[in-house]
């Protein structure tokens, strides 16, 4: 474990607030868990631990029943706080907790992986899987206190530091051609978590999101644009069974939306060749060539974004422009899927 002075959270812990419940998963349990619990066990309040599966086959309706009947069980009120110690998955599945239980229950982030610092902890959205459907059930509920450190992503394995720049390369492209070029100039360093390039990368992408959710909290208008990579790419994930990692299929959906651009004389094929380079420059593109177009077509249906006869597709048009642009011709999504495809074939 190491030392990633949680002092700087003193202002947050309240002896008041008798019970502090982290909830966490197995995998981060082993790294971090007897040091969180030791620092707020010395602030004289009392420590719950909730340990769940990791991955998203832990964030469904069944486990959040399971923790309300825990809370229950050890008489947790409103005076008590959730802790969520862990990357997206456990974000999503404490945060949708919190504003549940007891019409509401404060809530502290303490993201550890990198996809979970630079998106899932900022903007306060929560949500469950259902029905193999990703985000199906959530709400909108913001935490009191989000903890980042970049030391915390020296104990994990470079697939997932790989797994949260590809949601840093989407806020570069639908907000930030700056943050784009500093990726493609910086790569090797933020790879490689040096000091000075990786703490500059998170404050930049938390820039971006915190930036687009004030100006939309509640997602009814601009925070859309945040979907960018994620229509595709979500159909993708729900298919495979949650397989691969989320980066990885945002990296497909990412491409499939500009190959969709593209066709539609949006975007031009050079920024296209850009966006794919720096993809790939990140980690080679997950094999979902045994997915169908039906199995990723009956996914993209069911998702969020779906409206009446269309789907309100977020589309590039240079790095850091995107717009919603909505498609009522299915073929043009499908062509770029396999587009998408014929791309793993080439590698």
């Amino acid at each position: 474990m190491i030392s990633v002075k949680l002092q700087d959270i003193d202002g947050y812990i309240n002896a008041e607030q008798s019970t502090y419940v982290i909830i966490t998963d197995m995998n981060l349990e082993r790294l971090h868990l007897d040091e969180l619990t030791s620092y707020l066990k010395g602030k004289n309040v009392s420590v719950l631990c909730y340990v769940v599966q990791a991955g998203e086959s832990g964030k469904n309706l069944e486990v959040v029943k399971d923790i309300y009947s825990f809370l229950c069980e050890h008489r947790v009120d409103r005076r008590d706080c959730i802790v969520a110690l862990g990357g997206g998955m456990i974000g999503d599945l404490a945060g949708f907790v919190s504003p549940t239980f007891l019409r509401g229950i404060r809530l502290i982030h303490i993201p550890i992986l990198l996809l979970a610092q630079i998106d899932s902890s900022v903007g306060g959205k929560t949500a469950v899987n259902l029905l193999s459907l990703k985000n199906m059930v959530g709400a909108f509920y913001s935490p009191e206190c989000v903890y980042i450190n970049y030391r915390f992503l020296k104990t994990l394995p470079r697939v997932e530091i790989c797994n949260g720049l590809i949601e840093s390369v989407v806020h570069a492209i639908i907000a930030d051609p700056e943050l784009f070029c500093y990726m493609e100039q910086n790569l090797k360093d933020i790879l490689e978590l040096t000091e000075g390039k990786i703490d500059e990368l998170i404050w930049r992408n938390c820039s971006v999101k915190a930036s687009v959710v004030q100006s939309d909290e509640k997602e009814k208008g601009i925070r859309a644009i945040l979907n960018f990579g994620h229509t595709m790419g979500h159909a993708i994930e729900g298919s495979c069974n949650y397989e691969y990692k989320h980066g990885q299929c945002v990296a497909l959906g990412i491409l499939g939306a500009c190959f969709i651009s593209e066709e539609l004389g949006f975007m031009k094929e050079e920024t296209t060749k850009r966006i794919k380079n720096l993809l790939m420059a990140i980690a080679p593109f997950a094999d979902v060539r045994g997915q169908s177009w039906e199995q990723i077509y009956q996914f993209m249906v069911y998702d969020k974004k779906i409206k009446v006869e269309c789907i309100r597709y977020v589309l590039p048009k240079e790095i850091g422009t995107v717009f919603i642009h909505e498609i009522q011709d299915f073929s043009v999504i499908k062509r770029a899927y396999f587009r998408v495809l014929q791309e793993m074939a080439r590698e």
